[in-house]
């Protein structure tokens, strides 16, 4: 963030611009900063699907969380979880289309072939391919732990102050629905949620009529916001006699 804002000049409206994962860690640090009492940076945020709950089907929730704890226990974090994992080429199968988080065709296979053609590419960051076939426990570990974060920060008396835009997928078979709303409902002061109702979960990835109208919705949302909200001071902490 400091990076970011430091290439920008102070009279710059700046905002944030996520997707399902990165959305996670945009809430973390905004509750962070909030917690911290620092100043709230941003005139707005843009959310494209995030992650609140992630989907753990076939299992329940509660049972992922004790299949990751037990694998990262026993020193397997690295390693895939059942059901998940596989190959690029597995990942990217015939068929595999059908499954995956776009309607979109054309930019399914633009993101293959990128994908299949770097995969043995090293890049400077000292890592090994442009992408991933799915989640390693370690990972399924902190989407859980994310969540309970994120919902133990729903059910206090603070909200976040930053205006935001959720976009949210009906077809997403990537993160659950219905957290996310509530989320939106009750961790912000002001949350304005769409429903795509014929999208997948990458909104930004799918097929012109989706991700024409959602980048527009994007566009006014950010040109409608001037002024930083300021979150009120947070209450003196109290102790029991």
């Amino acid at each position: 963030v400091n990076l970011g804002l430091a290439q920008l000049e102070d009279g710059d409206k700046k905002f944030v611009f996520c997707h399902s994962m990165g959305c996670a860690i945009t809430f973390m640090y905004l509750i962070d900063e909030l917690e911290q009492g620092m100043p709230q940076k941003f005139n707005g945020v843009a959310a494209n699907a995030p992650l609140v709950q992630p989907n753990t089907d076939p299992f329940a929730f509660s049972v992922a969380n004790a299949i990751a704890q037990a694998q990262v226990w026993a020193g397997l974090g690295a390693s895939y979880p059942p059901t998940l994992g596989g190959t690029l080429e597995e990942h990217y199968a015939e068929g595999k289309f059908d499954t995956s988080s776009t309607t979109s065709r054309a930019r399914y296979t633009r993101m293959k072939d990128l994908c299949l053609a770097q995969q043995r590419h090293t890049y400077t960051a000292c890592h090994t391919g442009l992408c991933v076939g799915s989640a390693t426990a370690n990972t399924a570990l902190e989407f859980v732990n994310a969540y309970k974060d994120l919902a133990r920060f729903q059910e206090g008396a603070a909200d976040l102050a930053v205006p935001i835009l959720i976009q949210q997928a009906a077809l997403d078979r990537t993160v659950v629905n219905a957290p996310m709303t509530s989320f939106c409902g009750e961790a912000f002061s002001d949350c304005t949620l769409t429903v795509y109702p014929s999208s997948q979960h990458n909104i930004w990835w799918e097929a012109d009529h989706i991700r024409t109208p959602a980048l527009a919705e994007v566009y006014a949302f950010f040109d409608g916001r001037d002024d930083l909200r300021i979150p009120p001071p947070a209450p003196p902490a109290t102790t029991e006699a």
